[in-house]
């Protein structure tokens, strides 16, 4: 049920303070206290049941971080490429990579998952979605320590794995078929795999690609990537592609990341597309903001003045790519509706059409 959890991204949200909850807990507590009598594999399975459970949003009591986190590392850090191992390898970091966002001590996990990572990409003996937990688990470290890009960057090449992982999975020739008959069946349960596998990578690149502070060419494959799944997705998977519109956005919010890169993975070119086949909602909404954003980023003059001769070159291009594609008259004819989405979604989304422009 645990891992059903997990691999289905249903949330329980109210399992913290429920009855069951509060049992396993204590069970774990028990058991660590143990000493000559303690049962790892008991201690293992009750952690592992635990955080597949546990709401990820929800703070982790720091005692049952120092609990749970160092044995469940042990397991995923065999070696062993036996079936039975390799499963237990990926229950323990599908239960890691539930773990939320806070802080959790260096000392507790970094040398062991960064082991993890860097030996798989060498012998790829982990499944996709063992690996992709793994690399969850990790990001989500990274919103509280910026001080692990350089090691996530340069060290575990996030970047490449991250693109790579996600365009073998588009190519996947039946992932598109799957979603389909998914979309027909609907219901919790009915989603391809592919679908999650996607949707993890989706989770860890957007958080990657709205805090990162390390900006290199590299990055521009990651908005590629997303690019294209954006587009893959239109028609048959609205969460997916308003996932894809969302990192979109922060990627333009996040300063870091330069203009120039992001528009050169034809991100202009994806969420005018999906503007044009958008009705009124918060799809739409997010749409509008990510032009919103860059036409102020390309208003804002740089004090380099190498950087200010790029701007004007890249405002110049956009102009004539916005009037090759009919922007202005897409953009102001959703001006009569600007002010229904601002009020019913979002009140930062302006009124006026100029705002839009460059």
């Amino acid at each position: 049920m645990g891992r059903l959890n997990a691999m289905k991204r249903l949330n329980v949200g109210h399992f913290k303070n429920s009855s069951l909850g509060k049992r396993i807990k204590n069970l774990i507590v028990e058991e660590e206290k143990k000493k000559e009598e303690k049962d790892e594999k008991i201690l293992i399975d009750l952690c592992e049941c635990y955080l597949l459970f546990y709401y990820e949003y929800d703070d982790l009591p720091k005692t049952m971080t120092n609990i749970c986190v160092p044995p469940l590392l042990k397991v995923a850090s065999n070696k062993d490429e036996s079936k039975e191992t390799q499963k237990e390898a990926e229950t323990a970091l599908l239960a890691l990579g539930n773990v939320g966002d806070f802080i959790i001590p260096e000392e507790l996990y970094l040398s062991e998952i960064k082991e993890i990572i860097l030996y798989h990409q060498e012998h790829r003996h982990l499944t996709q979605i063992a690996y992709q937990s793994a690399w969850q688990f990790l990001i989500k470290r990274f919103v509280f320590d910026e001080s692990l890009e350089g090691v996530i960057v340069n060290e575990m090449h996030f970047v490449r794995e991250a693109s790579k992982g996600l365009e073998k999975l588009m190519k996947h020739e039946d992932w598109k078929k799957k979603q389909k008959e998914a979309k027909k069946e609907k219901g919790i349960g009915k989603e391809p795999e592919e679908e999650h596998m996607m949707m993890k990578w989706l989770f860890a690149i957007g958080r990657y690609l709205t805090m990162c502070k390390l900006w290199n060419e590299e990055s521009v494959l990651l908005v590629d990537s997303i690019v294209r799944l954006l587009r893959a997705a239109r028609d048959i998977n609205m969460d997916m592609s308003e996932c894809c519109v969302n990192i979109l956005y922060g990627t333009v919010m996040n300063r870091t990341m330069k203009i120039e890169g992001i528009l050169k993975g034809w991100s202009f070119d994806a969420v005018l597309e999906e503007i044009q086949s958008q009705t009124l909602n918060r799809h739409l909404m997010k749409c509008l903001k990510f032009f919103l954003v860059i036409s102020k980023r390309m208003k804002e003059k740089e004090k380099d003045e190498k950087e200010e001769t790029k701007r004007k070159s890249t405002k110049k291009k956009v102009f004539v790519k916005m009037e090759e594609e009919g922007y202005e008259d897409i953009i102001t004819s959703f001006h009569v509706v600007s002010r229904i989405l601002k009020y019913r979604y979002d009140d930062s989304l302006s009124d006026y059409y100029a705002d839009y422009f460059f």
